[in-house]
């Protein structure tokens, strides 16, 4: 059924493709089928730490290497996350020697479903509108959430007064793609450990940033609810921001941009690489501009929309923003770090897969989100109780100035 939804989501008809019409990632396909049968034999020949290492390859010089995971996240991120997680369960399973029925079919629908994948990624990658829209989803999902914490942190400085430390935000941003890009250089020259490099390194930027944003939401509410609104921002505030959280602004920006920055560089040269000719090449650069331009006009409403609300309302939603961002990176971190092999992996059959909030339906990503999601009311507790007021009101302030 999960193929079937893919090959209507992408608007491709697949079916069992005849040898000579195979494309490059049906063949990729074929080869990881070749690979987990592999490592079915091996587990229950005993040799399961071969088995494991066999899926492992399969997924990282396979699965990950050849492009096949960037292009179908692109188009279907949803089935990229659950054939993570397939990869991730199967390996787990073999490498405790469990040649069960169960596992054994876990294998056969986790081979169907790639070699589907492959199918309909061969399909919509073989002209230069293919490779065009291939970049420019990369660009626009890889950008959005970036987007979301610089437009919020900017708007928050500019909002303070302190439009000189959005210099910070921007230094953190440069830096942070300056550093992806030599990242990306270094992970393509490597081919061995590679993929698990990247995963590994994503998975902890992801969980760091998640800290991070967590701490900034808490320090941004925490004082902009200890004095009137408007004599806080004009006075206070804007000193505190300078003095004590630059490094933490600097800190979610840059984290914000390096934690997917590497990945998008290499998806976009696979993308290129991929693509059929000069024509193909061009509706590359032209998918990457038009992604860059969405994303830049996006940042600049955003922020000028955040800009313009109420003071009130202005807080609670880039507050709100940045704590759900939080949680969203919580899930998204112990999803790489399953990919890796870090973090256990135990499916939640019916916990739906839904990438815009990090949920990837495992028992070891929802326990991280529901931690951040008590953190967080706890947080928000933690304030309501500092106030001692009712909402709209201040401590030795009375009613706060409304915005």
């Amino acid at each position: 059924m999960r193929a079937g939804l893919l090959v209507m989501v992408l608007g491709v008809v697949t079916s069992d493709v005849a040898p000579e019409q195979a494309g490059r990632f049906t063949a990729v396909a074929r080869e990881i089928a070749v690979d987990l049968d592999a490592a079915v034999g091996l587990a229950q020949a005993g040799k399961t730490t071969e088995a494991r290492a066999k899926v492992a390859s399969a997924y990282f010089d396979r699965f990950e290497h050849s492009g096949l995971e960037g292009k179908l996240g692109s188009l279907a991120p949803a089935e990229k996350i659950r054939l993570e997680a397939q990869f991730g369960a199967l390996r787990e399973a073999l490498g405790r020697g469990d040649v069960s029925d169960a596992t054994r079919g876990m294998a056969v629908e986790l081979q169907r479903g790639v070699a589907t994948a492959a199918a309909a990624v061969d399909v919509q990658g073989d002209s230069a509108w293919g490779a065009f829209v291939s970049a420019f989803l990369i660009l626009l999902r890889e950008g959005f959430e970036a987007l979301l914490v610089v437009g919020g942190m900017v708007a928050f400085l500019t909002r303070a007064g302190r439009k000189k430390d959005v210099r910070t935000v921007g230094v953190a941003v440069v830096v942070a793609l300056g550093l992806s890009v030599v990242l990306a250089v270094v992970l393509g020259m490597v081919a061995t450990g590679a993929g698990l490099a990247r995963e590994v390194l994503e998975g902890v930027t992801l969980l760091v940033a998640s800290v991070v944003l967590f701490y900034v939401s808490h320090w941004l509410l925490s004082r902009a609810e200890s004095a009137r609104w408007n004599a806080y921002i004009k006075q206070r505030l804007g000193a505190a921001v300078g003095e004590e959280g630059r490094w933490a602004i600097f800190a979610t920006a840059f984290l914000a941009v390096f934690r997917e920055g590497a990945e998008t560089v290499l998806f976009i040269a696979a993308t290129a690489g991929d693509a059929p000719g000069a024509a193909g090449k061009a509706a590359v650069a032209a998918g990457v501009v038009a992604g860059s331009v969405v994303i830049g006009v996006l940042y600049f409403g955003f922020r000028k929309g955040l800009v313009k609300l109420p003071l009130g309302p202005y807080f609670a939603v880039t507050g709100a923003l940045l704590y759900a961002l939080s949680v969203i990176f919580a899930g998204k971190g112990v999803g790489e770090l399953q990919a890796a092999g870090w973090v256990s992996i135990t499916p939640l059959d019916w916990v739906p897969v839904v990438p815009a909030l990090g949920l990837g339906a495992t028992v070891e990503g929802v326990v991280a989100q529901a931690i951040l999601v008590l953190a967080v009311l706890g947080s928000l507790a933690f304030m309501m109780g500092r106030r001692g007021v009712p909402a709209g009101g201040a401590p030795g302030e009375g009613a706060a100035v409304k915005g």
